[in-house]
Parts: C-alpha cells; sequence; structure tokens
C-alpha cells in the first residue's frame, strides 16, 4: 500500500507542475496541503486556516512539518460572533478570514470579510480571546469580540470593497532600539467607486501599541483621484526605509521610500510629486513601477511589473517583460532579466531568501489564460529568470495570500480561494509546497 501511495503522490505532482528554465535552476513543486497557511511567526509555528477545522471562519495554528502538522484551533476568532469596532452586535452572518499576522509580543492580528465590509481584528492566543479593550488590573482584556479597525471606514460611514490584497498589506516595521510600528496600506476595490466622493479614499495608517489603535499617515482621493490602490508595503532590511506601492493605471503607479521618520506629505498628494518632501522618494507614472512586491539586494531594489497584458502596458523595447531595479533612492531605474510571461498571469509577491536568491509568484486573472499559477526564480539578483507553473482548480480570479519559506526551508504558496487540487471546496484555500 505505501508503494502505491508513493507512486500516485508522484505522478499527482509530475501532473501538477511544468518547469521553464533560463539558465538557472527553477523551482519544483514536492506537496500539496488542504490547509491555507498564512505567514509563520518568530517561534517557528504557521498560521492559517483548515477546511477540516472551522474552514475560513477561525484561526488554526500549525506546529510541526507539512504532512504532519499538530493543529490548534482558535474558538473565539470565530468570525460570525466577533463584532465591528464600536459595535454591540455580532455579526451573525457569514464570513471568512482574509488575512492574518502573528506579531512580536505573541499576539495576532487578522482581517475578516463579513459581506464585502472588511474588520481587523486581534487575537490574544494565550486566553484564546479577541478584541479591542486593553487589559486593566486584573481584568484580562483583548475579550470584547471588537475590531481594532473598521477597514475603511470615513466619517462615520463604513465603506465596503475596502480591504487588504495580500500579507503585504499589513507592515511589522523593526527601528534598532526601538518598539516595532505596524503599517496598514488599503486596498480599495469598491465597485463604481466615484473620483474623490466618499469611498474612494485610500489611506496609510500606523499603529504604535501593536494594533491595538490606529492613526492616519497619510490619505489619497479625498480631494481629486491620485491612486486606485496601496498594493503592499515593504521594509528594506538594510537601511529601515519602507517602500509604498501603488496601482493601478499606469498614470497612478508607483514606488514611494519613506525614511519612516519625517513628517508626511500633505494629503492628497500625487505620487510622482512625494519626492519633493524631505526623507520621501517617488517613481511613477509608467507601467514599469506597478508592483505588488519589492525585494532587495544590499544596494538595489529588485521588482517584477505586474502587467495584466504584456502587448499594451509593457515598456520594454523587445517586446518582453523585464524586472525592473533601482538604487534604494530609487534613482538610476533599470531593466533587469526577461521574465518567461503570459498575458492574465502577473506577478504579485517576491521574497529575498538569506542565500540571495530571489522568488515570486503570480495571481492569475479570470480570463483565458492556461489555469496555472507561476512561480519565478533568480540566482543572480534578477539578471535571469526561471518559472515553474503550478495547476490550479479554480476558474476565478486568485490572489496568493502569501509567498513565503517555511521553517523547514521550503517555498510556500497559499491562499484563501485558491486550489491546487481538485477538491472544489473554496471556503480555505490550499497550499502548494515547492524545493527551492
Amino acid at each position: 500500500m505505501k508503494s502505491v501511495q508513493k507512486i500516485t503522490l508522484a505522478i499527482l505532482i509530475a501532473a501538477n507542475f511544468c518547469v521553464l528554465s533560463i539558465g538557472q535552476a527553477a523551482v519544483n513543486l514536492v506537496g500539496v496541503g488542504t490547509e491555507g497557511i498564512y505567514e509563520k511567526d518568530s517561534q517557528g509555528a504557521l498560521w492559517g486556516v483548515s477546511r477540516t477545522l472551522g474552514r475560513a471562519k477561525k484561526i488554526v495554528k500549525f506546529t510541526g512539518k507539512r504532512g504532519k502538522y499538530t493543529p490548534t484551533t482558535y474558538s473565539s476568532s470565530f468570525v460570525p460572533k466577533l463584532k465591528a469596532l464600536g459595535g454591540s452586535n455580532v455579526h451573525n452572518k457569514d464570513g471568512y478570514i482574509d488575512q492574518i499576522w502573528p506579531l512580536p509580543n505573541g499576539s495576532v492580528l487578522f482581517s475578516a470579510d463579513v459581506n464585502g465590509k472588511n474588520y481587523l481584528y486581534k487575537l490574544n492566543p494565550k486566553t484564546n480571546s479577541v478584541g479591542n479593550n486593553k487589559p486593566k488590573g486584573n481584568k484580562a482584556g483583548y475579550n470584547n469580540r471588537q475590531a481594532v479597525m473598521n477597514i475603511g471606514q470615513s466619517k462615520g460611514i463604513h465603506h465596503s470593497d475596502i480591504r487588504a490584497l495580500h500579507q503585504r498589506s499589513l507592515l511589522i516595521a523593526n527601528y534598532k532600539g526601538k518598539p516595532p510600528v505596524l503599517f496598514f496600506g488599503e486596498y480599495n476595490a469598491r465597485k463604481g467607486r466615484v473620483i474623490g466622493a466618499a469611498g474612494d479614499a485610500v489611506t496609510l495608517w500606523k499603529s504604535l501599541d501593536m494594533g491595538d489603535t490606529w492613526s492616519k499617515v497619510i490619505a489619497w482621493n479625498t480631494t481629486g483621484h491620485q491612486t486606485d490602490h496601496i498594493y503592499g508595503l515593504k521594509q528594506n532590511p538594510y537601511n529601515g526605509w519602507i517602500y509604498l506601492l501603488f496601482g493601478d493605471d499606469t498614470r497612478e503607479a508607483g514606488i514611494v521610500a519613506w525614511d519612516g521618520k519625517s513628517l508626511a506629505p500633505p494629503d492628497n498628494t500625487a505620487i510622482a510629486s512625494m519626492k519633493r518632501y524631505k526623507g520621501w522618494k517617488s517613481i511613477a507614472g509608467t507601467a514599469s513601477v506597478r508592483t505588488g512586491d519589492i525585494t532587495f539586494t544590499k544596494n538595489r531594489c529588485i521588482w517584477m511589473p505586474s502587467l495584466d497584458f504584456l502587448s499594451t502596458q509593457n515598456t520594454s523595447a523587445d517586446g518582453f517583460l523585464h524586472s525592473q531595479q533601482a538604487n534604494f533612492d530609487l534613482t538610476n531605474q533599470q531593466q533587469g532579466g526577461k521574465v518567461p510571461y503570459q498575458n492574465n498571469i502577473p506577478p504579485i509577491l517576491g521574497l529575498t531568501a538569506t542565500n540571495g536568491d530571489i522568488y515570486w509568484a503570480s495571481y492569475r486573472s479570470k480570463s483565458l489564460a492556461e489555469q496555472k499559477l507561476h512561480v519565478w526564480k533568480s540566482i543572480n539578483a534578477g539578471v535571469s529568470w526561471s518559472v515553474t507553473k503550478i495547476n490550479i482548480y479554480n476558474t476565478w480570479t486568485s490572489v496568493p495570500t502569501n509567498l513565503l519559506i517555511t521553517p523547514w526551508g521550503e517555498l510556500a504558496v497559499s491562499g484563501r480561494g485558491i486550489l491546487f487540487n481538485k477538491n472544489k471546496n473554496a471556503a480555505t484555500g490550499t497550499t502548494a509546497y515547492l524545493t527551492r
């Protein structure tokens, strides 16, 4: 029986991916899990959701390794029984956990979607409780089930479809000798939004108390319209600067670098104009700077443009998609290596391993594109790229929750609603594991 199982697994894995290598080794699929793995913590545990343990309505912590996980379910995170910030009634509606961020102090932030409205919650794993009430005296705290943020709320109105895009929507920024600072960038996907009107805003938020309270850093679109979304946030490990990534349209796309200390420009400052302010740098206005993530070497930023259609959006003279690179201050932008690319399967998440290898994962737009996610690898700082194509079994638009390296060294691509196996239950999505 064991030999039959091994042969069957080998056939499934072989049938589930293909590789195109351009002068270097590619990643290889080694397994698919039915759990949705969202993030790892500093202790080596993985956090996510499970199809068999509350589906996407409850947080699950996984310890151990792939195929041998020991799960711990947190019943207090059950989304229908949670409340809005300032609310007295539980949602009592179907909803799901969208993203999970374990924090350095042991608590966990997670975002949830309930009928299109999005919330940020705080879980205390030690007491299995969720809330925004701080401990007082002998009272444990964090147990009133209220959100710490109604994402997309402005002037008392909680607008729908303003949310986190993926794991890079929330940044835990570290500064030497100081407590971590959290930043959250809104991804505004409202349908029929009106330029400059209520519900069009995109805001960068900051928390100095591990997510208990949030204050605005800067907002856009409260007068006029400067950008559609914040795609993601990333801290440069070499100089500590924070990078903000914007899209969608070419005129709105941009990358902004901020020292994390200087005062923010006025609200509604155009992305291209932010470099005029002390402590801020920016490049904007071309498809080459539309990206969902950014990676770093010791002296350069490297990213992949997140293009839907190469023929209409590409800025490269040779007609291929190329990775891009620039100095840390975003000067001297240059074209990198050719990226094996197909329309409607754009790069969206990247990471740099400790050995310097760079990885990127795609999403897939609902379209006639092949039913696969792509994972790219470069071992030479973006001079060349290989691609591995992984079968998916859902037809809707699929954006990974995260691209991460597991505690045992494999690459993991996961996300709610992405199916790497043929089980059509999309409640939690699944996780693909790859060798590096």
